[in-house]
């Protein structure tokens, strides 16, 4: 089989489950990472003949994505704030909107004095996506990084590791503000991507989320869907400096609400921000 055979196969094959133009990205991501060469030289490639051993392990593939896997889950890494992060069904996939939350994280972050470092801690880490894009861009900071499933926790040591950089990793429920993780230990800023997908959204979400990604980390109850804003914001009063600030991801129509529940719970300031489509997808929060 040559390589423009293989593209045309997998192309054709992944069109029940998603537009021409997607299907034709995917195939061009894949390939470019399976071969090792960038996109724009697939082309050039087209009449070489892949090796049976070679043909059998993308075939082998492409039964995962015709089943809706996700295509980082076959790959098995993904690109985040340029760090190189592996993905398995135990985290989330990192989406463009949360490399907008690292930016803004960066932004609000002063020049740390020698006497005074900065702390930062990811709230419900995943993939430990963000604490490692952190890590690498503050290098002044001294970053943490908590999450409830011990799976997710194993994924981010790795990505610090592979990353090379220090991030301090425990096991904590956001929802438990009487154990925290890291004793009396206070910060400058807590990051976090929560869950805030209310779960009468799922059905109409496409399937290679829904049936791959963990639902612990997506869906929040349609009757409390700011539980965990709320959890952030009991943390925060607990572990804040005075001058310290919450930064979270959030579903757009929650804005409303969340700033009530900032303002009755004591935050002095809040602030809406929007992602690069003018959505309003991130909440900031200051004691």
């Amino acid at each position: 089989m040559r390589v423009r055979e293989l593209a045309d196969t997998m192309k054709q094959s992944l069109l029940p489950l998603y537009d021409e133009r997607e299907a034709l990205a995917m195939v061009r991501l894949y390939l470019s990472y399976r071969l090792q060469v960038p996109a724009y030289q697939l082309a050039l490639m087209g009449n070489d003949v892949l090796p049976e051993a070679q043909q059998e392990h993308f075939l082998q593939d492409l039964d995962k994505l015709k089943d809706a896997c996700p295509l980082q889950y076959v790959l098995g890494e993904t690109e985040f704030c340029g760090c190189r992060i592996t993905v398995n069904p135990s985290v989330l996939i990192p989406r463009p909107e949360t490399e907008e939350l690292v930016a803004l994280a960066v932004e609000q972050i002063p020049v740390s004095r020698p006497d005074a470092p900065l702390n930062v801690w990811d709230v419900g880490t995943g993939s430990g996506c963000i604490a490692v894009a952190l890590a690498k861009r503050l290098p002044q900071a001294r970053v943490f990084a908590s999450d409830v499933s011990e799976a997710a926790l194993q994924t981010a040591r790795v990505n610090a590791k592979d990353n090379g950089v220090q991030v301090m990793f425990a096991r904590h429920d956001m929802l438990d503000a009487d154990n925290l993780p890291f004793g009396d230990r206070l910060f400058d800023l807590m990051v976090s991507n929560p869950p805030y997908i209310p779960e009468s959204d799922r059905a109409q979400m496409h399937g290679n989320v829904v049936d791959h990604e963990p639902h612990g980390a997506l869906f929040v109850p349609d009757e409390d869907p700011l539980v965990f804003y709320r959890a952030l914001a009991v943390i925060g009063h607990k572990c804040l400096k005075k001058s310290g600030m919450i930064l979270a991801e959030t579903y757009e129509d929650f804005h409303p609400q969340l700033e009530k529940l900032f303002a009755e719970m004591g935050y002095g300031r809040f602030q809406s921000l929007c992602d690069i489509n003018g959505r309003k997808r991130m909440v900031l929060a200051a004691r």
